[in-house]
């Protein structure tokens, strides 16, 4: 026989097939509750009630307009200081950052070494930061006019 303890820590006597299914239960709730600490969820249930809704205290995580905007600017400057660098170019980069390719497997015809492959990769990385440099400058000038 074993002893329950309720909310008023009085000692109520189940049997072992109820005792250990309120336990295996209590194991899930636990176990749920603390993933939605880690993650930052709460449970929509715990705000309803008559009165308040729990709208007002779920917190809204989305992006504000300005950042959207300011976000889409870069995606199409890089974008397009992308496009000025050729083909292979472009393929190596995708190579090395799209599918997670290592030095020897990115490495071309004209780049027969992993140490020739990665100067070329900081050499072009260089390249783009000049052209995106050049992109900020008239990007914040077309702001403030």
């Amino acid at each position: 026989m074993n002893y329950l303890k309720t909310k008023d820590n009085i000692k109520v006597p189940v049997s072992k097939e109820v005792y250990s299914q309120i336990n295996s239960i209590q194991n899930r709730t636990n176990y749920v509750t603390r993933k939605f600490k880690e993650c930052g969820l709460v449970y929509y249930e715990n705000y309803s009630s008559e009165n308040n809704t729990g709208e007002s205290r779920i917190k809204d995580c989305s992006a504000s307009s300005t950042v959207t905007v300011i976000k889409e600017e870069l995606y199409a400057a890089l974008y397009d200081a992308l496009a000025t660098l050729s083909v292979d170019d472009q393929l190596l980069l995708y190579k090395l950052y799209a599918k997670n390719s290592s030095l020897r497997g990115a490495m071309q015809n004209n780049l027969n070494h992993p140490t020739k492959v990665k100067r070329h990769k900081e050499a072009l990385l260089k390249k783009l930061a000049i052209l995106l440099k050049e992109y900020e400058e008239d990007f914040f000038d077309s702001i403030t006019r």
